[in-house]
This record gives C-alpha cells, structure tokens and sequence, in this order.
C-alpha cells in the first residue's frame, strides 16, 4: 500500500481512466463551433428574401456541378434556375441549397457523420457559408464534394 492506502493496482487503473478521458473526443469540434456562431448571427440578420447562387464541385453528372441561381421569399425556396440559362433545376439534386437555412441542416448532419475532413468559411457579416469542402473518408477515392455560395443579395 502506499499514497493514502492505494495498492499499484488502484494507482495504475486510475491513471489510465485519467488517461482514456483526456484522449476521448470532445462533444463538439471547432467546425461545429464554428457552425453554431455563424447559424446565430444568420438568424440575427437574416431577411426573409434574398436570392444567392450555389456551385456543387463533386465527382457528379453534369447538372449537379452547375450553378445554380436560388431565389427565397418569406423565408421559403421560392425560385430555382441554372445561374447560366436560367432553366429550372430538377430541385431534388439541389434540396439541400435551396435555401440558407437547408444549408446549415445539410452541414450539421454532414458533420454528424463525422467525416475526416470539413472545412466552412462563412459570411462575417450574414453568416451564411460561402465556401465548404468535405472528405468523408481518406481511403475513399472520389467522394469527396465542396460547394460555393455567391452573389448573395437581400431582396427589398
């Protein structure tokens, strides 16, 4: 026995219990972080219309990695175009970019699925994304996919 009656037994399973908590993951990361800011200051400043333009980037068909040009009115996905002819867009390739507020719910369950790689950068002033690139896994080849928001605009 020693340091107030704890057997070497004792000490050992408790600096290793010590050691598994300091090296298990936090409950969140500096991207989630990093999400949550961003969604508070976009649903501080938002207005309920605005119209932006999204670019996929992905090992996809070609209508997928077009621009496309996304109108919302009151709140709601209201419009949406290929930014280059302005045809309609089948919106199921596109739900989750139909609006900022599908953005951020595509981004959380993106990050749920913990992938190995995530990076956003957002609006300093809006708050919405602007630029994300995911890997979700290193030893996949081509999975990884990235998407650009621009040309956002408030509607009067």
């Amino acid at each position: 026995m020693n340091l107030h009656g704890m057997t070497p037994t004792r000490l050992l399973a408790g600096a290793t219990c010590v050691l598994l908590a300091a090296c298990t993951e936090p409950s969140f990361s500096p991207a989630a972080v990093q999400l949550e800011v961003a969604q508070q200051r976009w649903q501080r400043t938002v207005h309920p219309d605005y119209d932006l333009t999204v670019q996929r980037s992905c090992f996809c068909a070609t209508p997928v990695v077009r621009a496309v040009r996304v109108t919302v009115r009151n709140g709601s996905p209201a419009g949406l175009v290929y930014a280059d002819s302005g045809t309609a867009v089948d919106t199921v390739l596109f739900a989750d970019y139909r609006s900022v507020d599908r953005m951020f719910a595509f981004l959380r369950a993106v990050m749920a699925a913990k992938p190995d790689s995530i990076s956003i950068t957002f609006d300093p002033v809006w708050g919405y994304p602007t630029q994300v690139t995911v890997d979700p896994n290193f030893t996949t080849i081509d999975e990884e996919f990235a998407f650009q928001v621009s040309g956002f605009a408030i509607v009067p």
